[in-house]
């Protein structure tokens, strides 16, 4: 069992790509990718912070609170199975204006009275547009399952942790992207199986990450246009003359 204590506990070592592309169909190409997993980015209490657009694909909670094992998932076109709520919907990409795989993030948020959850299995499965057909899966790093939350933030809309590929599966993923035309249009599913869940829903969110320019950037950037500024006024001075 592996419990999560901090980030430096939760962190996974990224694979090396082998992606292998076979054709499917006229419009369609299946992506093989190796060592391709859903790693754990951050334990966090950001109410968002940080991401672009953020949407539910899965919501996990067992029918009157009858068990503490949610298991269920969302596919293409919102087929839903076991404890799936009506609240989960598969996303486009162009709902998730999400282009590039490296700026995928899956948000956890896990509804409870602060207690502990067990993650036992997850995944995301990106389907091809049309039909569905082809897929690719990528799920949590089978060396980090069953993942173990000691406390969770009470509530929705805060995030418990968040999730994102390692280098191989962006590698994969993205030549996912290329080889199913329009991009825009495939759709993203969730799967997943937890324990220790009392109270829910538990929810996981797809998003993008925005880039936040850092503050030196910013300073370089700003002393650089300054440059081009003085050296355009000298310039024009000197024609002047």
């Amino acid at each position: 069992m592996r419990r999560i204590c901090s980030l430096a506990s939760g962190a996974v070592l990224a694979g090396i790509a082998a992606v292998i592309a076979i054709p499917h169909s006229a419009n369609a190409v299946v992506v093989a990718c190796n060592q391709c997993y859903l790693e754990l980015e951050s334990l966090s209490s950001n109410h968002g912070t940080g991401f672009g657009n953020t949407l539910n694909i899965l919501s996990l909670q067992t029918e009157n609170g009858q068990t503490v094992d949610e298991i269920g998932s969302i596919a293409f076109n919102d087929v839903t199975t076991q404890d799936a709520t009506n609240q989960s919907d598969a996303r486009t990409l162009q709902e998730l204006l999400l282009t590039n795989a490296a700026d995928f993030r899956l948000i956890f948020d896990a509804n409870e009275a602060g207690g502990e959850i067990t993650i036992n299995s997850l995944s995301v499965t990106f389907y091809a547009p049309f039909d569905g057909d082809p897929s690719l899966t990528i799920s949590l790093d089978p060396s980090v399952i069953p993942l173990v939350f000691d406390t969770t933030s009470a509530g929705t809309g805060i995030d418990d942790a968040v999730f994102t590929l390692n280098a191989a599966a962006i590698t994969g993923v993205q030549a996912f992207f290329a080889a199913n035309p329009p991009r825009d249009q495939i759709q993203v599913g969730a799967a997943g199986n937890l324990t220790n869940a009392s109270g829910g829903a538990e929810a996981f969110a797809g998003s993008s990450v925005t880039s936040v320019p850092e503050p030196s950037i910013l300073a370089l950037l700003g002393a650089g246009l300054l440059g081009i500024g003085a050296v355009a006024r000298r310039r024009s001075s000197s024609a002047s003359r």
